[in-house]
């Protein structure tokens, strides 16, 4: 056992973090400009980006320029393709049975590994086809193209679950977190209830909430540096991670900036303040307008672009003059229509877990669970209640313990403050924006707030009482996402 666990620590989690990540964005990014170019989707598009993600990964890692650090690195790449295989092969058992996953989902893979090339169709497909963000299904197009496979392509699911789990993980064992708190920490974020249900289909809102997820962590990693460099992995995985979200859906655009705006908010009040960043905020900006350009005009060029060059709005046909599309109406639970869209989002959150359409939802007490729970929880589209039937109480548990920090570090003048209050505003801001407020899926953001309180804590567990919330809010969410699995 001593000698296993020996040759595991030649495993290293920023390498492997940064070859996956890498695998991803190429898949995606790589595809995109040469849609723009005119050239469709082959096997080799696979096989560039295992190359491309391997010279990243070397010139990054060789730093040392010895043979005991390229062979880390080879053994590294090699763990890395071992672990991209073992995910596609695992996603090829499972068949997405789902309605979404087989409609405009897998008609948008098949029809690009096929040869259509989005930047320049105006005919084949559904008007989601035709229209819509699309990064999840470019990188599952490239992969059924090399393996001949429609199901393949969800290997993404697990490749971001993955490598989000370990960096949480490592980020708690630097701050000297329990290697077992660290790892329960790193399973209730990676494995949320909707990335966990959605990880065996084509829906892609577990992938926007593990990708935001990952951009939090790494903007608070940015944060907490004594000085900011553009030249870091920290950035490197950041623009990787920024490209990929944008184009998930059309809310991940909104949700994702949001996220950055409020931390690029904090880093310009130290600047001011403290001055504890040696970056200008004059690079700072250009980074990202750089990074959004690139995203949004170019990888976006398919969506964004096309779509106000041809309808006068990005996100059409959600929005614009000629929107065509109603997803309200027909989609939202009997007897909502008569609410105002906060008690809308109460119900979301408090009502008794439910799928389909046809009743009105029922308000419930936390921390109850109904045999009828169970059954909606086996859907990826749950509407009521999505987060799973322990949510509520979870939530209800949290809350105290995020405006005990904002008003113990009010009373302490600390500064840290600023930025949680920023990040509470950038959970919040989208639900009075967003229409479909009582599908939680849509706001991943809000699983945020059990997180928060968790991390706030972990983070000061000085006594007892403090520790025990800890297990406790965890155990809850542990116990949430095993409702999964009792049917």
């Amino acid at each position: 056992m001593k000698k296993i666990i020996e040759k595991l620590k030649i495993i290293d989690i920023d390498i492997v973090t940064t070859f996956i990540l890498s695998f991803i964005f190429f898949n995606i990014a790589l595809t995109s400009v040469l849609f723009l170019m005119g050239v469709s989707i082959t096997n080799l598009h696979f096989v560039s980006s295992i190359l491309l993600s391997s010279i990243v990964t070397y010139l990054i890692f060789n730093k040392k320029n010895n043979k005991n650090c390229i062979n880390e690195i080879i053994i590294n790449c090699l763990v890395c393709i071992f672990i991209i295989f073992l995910f596609i092969m695992i996603s090829n058992i499972f068949y997405d049975n789902t309605w979404d996953g087989n409609t405009y989902h897998k008609e948008m893979i098949g029809l690009m590994k096929n040869g259509m090339n989005p930047v320049f169709n105006n005919q084949s497909g559904d008007i989601w086809v035709q229209h819509y963000a699309r990064s999840v299904e470019t990188f599952a197009a490239v992969v059924y193209s090399f393996t001949g496979n429609i199901e393949s392509g969800k290997a993404i699911n697990f490749l971001l679950i993955l490598i989000l789990f370990l960096q949480i993980v490592k980020y708690l064992k630097e701050k000297n977190v329990n290697i077992i708190v660290s790892i329960l920490f790193g399973v209730v974020v990676a494995l949320n209830p909707i990335s966990l249900i959605q990880s065996t289909s084509y829906y892609v809102d577990g992938v926007f909430a593990n990708v935001l997820f990952f951009i939090i962590l790494v903007l608070l990693k940015i944060t907490q540096s004594k000085e900011i460099k553009l030249k870091s992995i920290l950035f490197m995985w950041l623009s990787m991670l920024v490209v990929i979200c944008v184009n998930i859906k059309f809310t991940s655009l909104l949700i994702c900036t949001m996220f950055i705006g409020v931390f690029c908010l904090y880093w310009l009040y130290l600047s001011i303040k403290k001055k504890e960043f040696s970056i200008t905020l004059k690079k700072l900006f250009f980074f990202f307008v750089i990074l959004y350009i690139f995203a949004v005009l170019i990888v976006g060029a398919s969506v964004y672009v096309k779509n106000f060059l041809q309808f006068g709005h990005p996100f059409y046909p959600l929005q614009g003059e000629e929107t065509d599309v109603d997803i309200v109406t027909g989609n939202e639970p009997a007897g909502l229509e008569e609410y105002s869209h906060v008690e809308k989002f109460i119900y979301s959150l408090f009502s008794k877990t439910y799928t389909w359409y046809d009743k009105k939802p029922e308000l419930k007490l936390p921390f109850t669970v109904y045999r009828s729970e169970l059954d909606s929880m086996q859907y990826v589209d749950t509407r009521i209640g999505a987060f799973g039937p322990l949510y509520s109480g979870i939530l209800l548990l949290s809350i105290p313990i995020i405006i005990f920090y904002i008003i113990k570090n009010i009373v302490k003048k600390d500064n840290k403050n600023i930025l949680l209050i920023l990040i509470l505003m950038a959970i919040i801001l989208p639900i009075p924006i967003l229409p479909v407020v009582w599908q939680l899926r849509y706001y991943p953001q809000l699983y945020l707030l059990p997180i928060m309180a968790i991390f706030l804590l972990i983070l000061d567990n000085k006594n007892i009482f403090k520790k025990v919330y800890i297990g406790l809010i965890i155990v809850a969410m542990l116990a949430n996402m095993s409702l999964l699995y009792l049917l």
